[in-house]
């Protein structure tokens, strides 16, 4: 039988992920957990001894990479990689492993994004979408054969996205690396009502001003690195966005009637 490696990164939520680890070792289809914690101020202290987890104690904090190195270490083909600030059901981790399984070639999550052609901003995430380009590391699985493209194409990518997702973006980044393999959008499933959020102090969104900026930078970026094209029916949308801007601009009165 199948089973799941999940990774978890701590950083200063160890209660959080003490959590976690006790109800994803009550599933049955979870028989590997690797930890990854780079704060040694926030020890993981769990009340009974613990199986099949492995906690990795890094003195240095390799940032937002810190993800693909844990799931270096994952025992299994399918890993689920998921936030400290939440908790999934045994259905809702069921689900993503069964849709994987039918298509282990794309990203299966629950909160994807889908750029407008017209100005390719991120403007947040969304879980009333089938497929997407991004897929947040909120919750997602993935095939561990990825990891290693990932980590080259990290290595190798330009400056601005080697050093950006290592703060911010990171999701977005390996989402792209897959829909460039596998020639397709990844995959949103409507799990919403099957997650349990925890606290979530010291979140990367609320420490920065520009969080969605930087992610607008890092979606455009990836686009250009893994030459994402767009399909005959978004290069219309622009078009037609190109067009409805320029009359608002240049002939108000008659957007306006258009419009209507």
């Amino acid at each position: 039988m199948e089973k799941i490696s999940v990774v978890i990164l701590n950083w200063k939520r160890p209660e959080n992920t003490v959590k976690i680890v006790s109800s994803l070792r009550a599933n049955e289809l979870v028989d590997d957990i690797v930890i990854w914690n780079d704060n040694p101020s926030a020890k993981i202290l769990f009340p009974e001894p613990i199986n099949k987890v492995k906690i990795i104690e890094s003195n240095y904090n390799f940032g937002l990479y810190d993800r693909w190195y844990a799931a270096l270490l994952a025992e299994n083909d399918a890993v689920f990689i998921q936030d400290d600030d939440l908790i999934l059901s045994g259905k809702a981790i069921k689900t993503l492993f069964d849709e994987w399984k039918k298509d282990p070639e794309v990203i299966h999550g629950i909160w994807g994004n889908m750029p407008q052609p017209w100005d390719l901003r991120y403007y947040g995430s969304k879980t009333d979408l089938s497929e997407a380009e991004t897929v947040l590391t909120r919750a997602l699985v993935f095939h561990k054969k990825y990891i290693y493209e990932i980590l080259k194409k990290a290595y190798t990518a330009g400056d601005y996205l080697k050093n950006t997702i290592k703060k911010n973006g990171e999701d977005i980044f390996m989402s792209y690396v897959v829909m460039s393999i596998a020639g397709r959008r990844n995959k949103i499933h409507d799990l919403c009502d099957e997650v349990e959020e925890l606290p979530c102090p010291y979140a990367i969104s609320s420490d920065s001003e520009n969080h969605l900026e930087v992610r607008t930078n890092v979606l455009r970026a990836c686009r250009k690195e893994f030459h994402i094209r767009f399909s005959m029916k978004e290069r219309m949308l622009i078009v037609l966005y190109r067009i409805a801007a320029y009359l608002k601009r240049a002939h108000p009165a008659l957007h306006s009637r258009i419009k209507k």
